[in-house]
C-alpha cells in the first residue's frame, strides 16, 4: 500500500515481527510501505522510515532528471495528551517532477488515525471556542491557524466517523471544499459524518482561487467565504475537469502540429511524406489497368454511382424510380434497357403506408413479384451511428441498389440550402458508395422554379446522373428528362409514360421505347420451368441440389446441371450452395404459355 494522500494508517502490529533488509527496495516496491514485508517493532519501524526515506529520495531525484526532491513541510499528527504519533511530509516535485506528494512517517505502531492539530483544537473547544474549521490538507489548516483560526483537517484518505467524534462538543464546524470534483466529495462526506456525530454543521468554499490558502492570499477572510452544495460543486467539478481535458487536448494537438509541421520541413519529412502522396497516384498504364465502368442499367446509370431524381410534386418521381428498382432487383430490363440484378434496397422515408398498394399494383401489371427490400421509415444520412448500420446490412446483404425517398427526410437537421450541409452529406454517400459499391439514388424535390433540385448546388457537381419527372396539371402522361450524365458516352433520350389504375393504385407504361438495350425472355425446357417452381416455392433461403431432385422426382446430380443451367441463362443464381430465382427467372414463372419448349424435357 503506497505511502500517499490516500494512506490510512499504520498497520497493526503483529506478534512475530519479520525482518526486512536495504536489498528488497526496488523500483518495483519503492512506494510500498517499509514493514510490507514484516511488521517492525517500534525500534525498526523508525529504522525502516530512516532507510525508506533515503531511498525514496534518491529515487525521486532521478526520476524526475531535475532537481532533487526535498521535504517542504512537516505536519506533525498528535494524541490527544501531545503524544507524536505521526509525521506527514510534503515532498516537492513529486515522482513526475513536478507534482508534490505525500511521505508519512509512523512513531507509534498501532496508533490511531486523529485530526490534524487535535491538542490545539480540542484546547479551542473547552475554552468555548465557536467554530472549528475543517479543511482538505494540512497546508490550508496551518493558513487558518496563522490568522487565529481554529482549524483542522484528517490529511491522508477521508474524513471518518473517529474524527468526528473529537469534535463532538464544538459549538459549530464548518466543512472548507476545494473548488474540484475530490474536493467536493470530500466536503461533503466529511460534513455527513459529522452530522451522524450531531454536530452543527455548513460547508463554504472559497470565493478566490481553488481552496482556501487561495482566498486567504487574495487578502480575504473567512467572514467572505461562499456557501456551497457540494453536491452541485462536484458536477461543476466535473465539467470544470472536463473542459481542463479539452483544453489540454487541444493544446496536445497544437504540439503535434508543430512537430509535425516541423519533420515537414526536413528532407525527411519531404520524403515521407512524398512516399504517402504516391502510394496513390496512377501511372497512365494502370489507369488503362483500372476496370471499366459498369452500367446498372444500360444507357442511364451505373454501379458504384450518385443519382438524383427531382421534380415538383404529384410527378410520380416515386413511381418512375420504383418501377427501376423492381426491375433491378429481378435483372429484366426496365424500358428496353438491359439491367443488371443486384439486391435492392428502398427507404421509403415519406409515404410509407402508400408503398404497399403501389408494389402490389406493379406487380399485378406485370405478373410478377419485385424482389426490393423496404425500409419503412428514414435513415439519416448524416448520423454516422445510423450510417454505420446501414453499410453494415449493405455489405452483408449484398445490396447494390440503394433509393432513398425522399432526400428531405434523410437528412433531417441538415440545412438543405447550405453547400456546407449538404457537402457533410454527400461525403457520407461517398462513403456508403466506397463500402458496398452500390449505386446511391435520392429522390428529391424541384426548386421555386423547377429548373433544378431544390437547395444547395453542392449536388450539382457531385451527381453521376441527373433525372427530372415532368407532369402538367395532373394529365396521364409523364416525362423522364435526362438532366446531366457525367460518364454514360450515349445519354438516354426523354422518355415519356402513361399513367393507369391497376388495382388500388396506379401504374406507369411506357411511351415507345429509347435505346437499344432490350433483353428477350429465354426460353426453358419443361424440366426447367419445373425447376424454377421450386425454388419460387422455397423463397430466398434456397433449394439445394438434393431437394431439387426430391421435388422433381430426379436424381440429385442431373438436377444439380438442371440448376446449373438455369444459372447460366440468368435465370436462377448460387446463393449459400442453394439456388433461388433472379433475374429474368421471375418473368419466366408468369410466362402463362413457353412458345416453343425445347425438345428433350429431360435435358438439362
Amino acid at each position: 500500500m503506497a505511502y500517499d494522500e490516500t494512506t490510512a494508517g499504520p498497520p497493526p502490529a503483529k506478534s512475530d515481527p519479520g525482518t526486512t533488509d536495504d536489498s528488497s527496495v526496488t523500483a518495483g516496491n519503492l512506494w510500498e510501505e517499509p514493514w510490507s514485508n514484516g511488521t517492525p517493532d517500534d525500534a525498526s519501524a523508525d529504522a525502516l522510515n530512516d532507510m525508506h526515506h533515503r531511498v525514496t529520495q534518491d529515487h525521486m531525484g532521478r526520476a524526475a532528471g531535475q532537481s532533487e526532491s526535498r521535504v517542504t513541510a512537516a505536519y506533525p499528527y498528535r494524541d490527544v495528551d501531545g503524544t507524536l504519533l505521526c509525521t506527514v511530509q510534503r515532498i516537492e516535485p513529486g515522482p513526475d517532477g513536478q507534482s508534490k506528494t505525500f511521505r508519512t512517517d509512523w512513531h507509534r505502531v498501532g496508533a490511531p488515525h486523529v485530526p490534524y492539530r487535535l491538542p490545539e483544537v480540542l484546547t479551542a473547544i473547552a475554552n468555548g471556542s465557536t467554530t472549528v474549521y475543517v479543511t482538505e490538507g494540512e497546508k490550508d489548516a496551518d493558513a487558518l491557524a496563522a490568522k487565529g483560526v481554529v482549524a483542522t483537517c484528517c490529511g491522508a484518505g477521508d474524513w471518518t466517523d473517529a474524527h468526528s467524534e473529537h469534535l463532538r462538543y464544538a459549538s459549530e464546524v464548518v466543512v472548507i471544499a476545494d473548488k474540484d470534483e475530490a474536493g467536493y466529495r470530500k466536503a461533503e462526506q466529511a460534513a455527513q459524518s459529522l452530522e451522524r456525530a450531531g454536530v452543527l454543521v455548513s460547508v463554504v468554499e472559497a470565493a478566490v482561487g481553488n481552496d482556501v490558502s487561495d482566498h486567504l492570499a487574495a487578502g480575504l477572510g473567512v467572514a467572505e467565504l461562499v456557501a456551497c452544495d457540494p453536491q452541485a460543486g462536484r458536477r461543476e467539478g466535473r465539467v470544470r475537469a472536463l473542459e481542463q481535458r479539452l483544453e489540454d487536448s487541444e493544446e496536445a494537438k497544437a504540439r503535434i502540429a508543430a512537430k509535425q509541421l516541423a519533420a515537414l520541413e526536413s528532407d525527411e519529412g519531404y520524403a515521407e511524406r512524398a512516399a504517402r502522396f504516391a502510394a496513390n497516384v496512377l501511372s497512365s498504364e494502370q489507369l488503362d489497368d483500372m476496370k471499366d465502368r459498369v452500367s446498372l442499367i444500360d444507357s442511364v446509370q451505373g454501379v458504384n454511382t450518385l443519382v438524383r431524381t427531382w421534380g415538383a410534386p404529384k410527378t410520380l418521381k416515386s413511381f418512375v424510380t420504383l418501377d427501376k428498382a423492381a426491375c433491378v432487383s429481378l435483372g429484366i430490363p426496365w424500358c428496353g434497357f438491359a439491367t443488371k440484378q443486384t439486391t435492392t434496397l428502398y427507404v421509403v422515408a415519406e409515404g410509407s403506408g402508400g408503398m404497399k398498394d403501389r408494389k402490389q399494383a406493379w406487380e399485378k401489371e406485370h405478373g410478377c413479384r419485385m424482389a426490393v427490400a423496404f425500409y419503412p421509415k428514414p435513415v439519416q444520412i448524416g448520423d454516422p451511428e445510423q450510417l454505420r448500420d446501414l453499410i453494415a446490412y449493405c455489405v452483408v446483404k449484398k445490396v447494390g441498389y440503394v433509393i432513398f425517398d425522399t432526400q428531405a427526410r434523410c437528412t433531417v437537421g441538415r440545412d438543405e440550402n447550405s453547400n456546407t450541409d449538404m457537402g457533410v452529406v454527400i461525403d457520407a454517400l461517398d462513403v456508403l458508395r466506397e463500402k458496398t459499391g452500390a449505386c446511391i439514388e435520392l429522390i428529391h424535390h424541384s426548386g421555386v422554379n423547377g429548373k433544378r433540385g431544390r437547395g444547395a448546388s453542392a449536388f450539382d457537381g457531385a451527381v453521376d446522373s441527373e433525372f427530372k419527372t415532368v407532369r402538367k396539371n395532373h394529365e396521364p402522361v409523364v416525362k423522364l428528362v435526362t438532366v446531366y450524365q457525367k460518364d454514360m458516352s450515349d445519354r438516354v433520350d426523354d422518355m415519356e409514360f402513361t399513367v393507369h389504375e391497376v388495382a388500388n393504385s396506379i401504374v406507369l407504361r411506357q411511351v415507345g421505347r429509347s435505346g437499344s438495350g432490350a433483353v428477350d425472355v429465354p426460353k426453358v425446357t419443361p424440366l426447367q420451368l419445373a425447376a424454377l417452381r421450386v425454388m419460387d416455392e422455397y423463397g430466398q433461403g434456397g433449394v439445394s441440389p438434393t431437394d431439387l431432385g426430391k421435388e422433381c422426382d430426379k436424381a440429385r446430380g442431373h438436377m444439380q446441371k438442371v440448376a446449373e443451367a438455369l444459372v447460366k441463362k440468368g435465370l436462377a443464381q448460387h446463393r449459400n450452395r442453394r439456388y433461388v430465382v433472379a433475374g429474368m427467372g421471375w418473368h419466366v414463372l408468369n410466362e402463362t404459355a413457353q412458345e416453343t419448349p425445347l425438345p428433350d424435357a429431360d435435358e438439362p
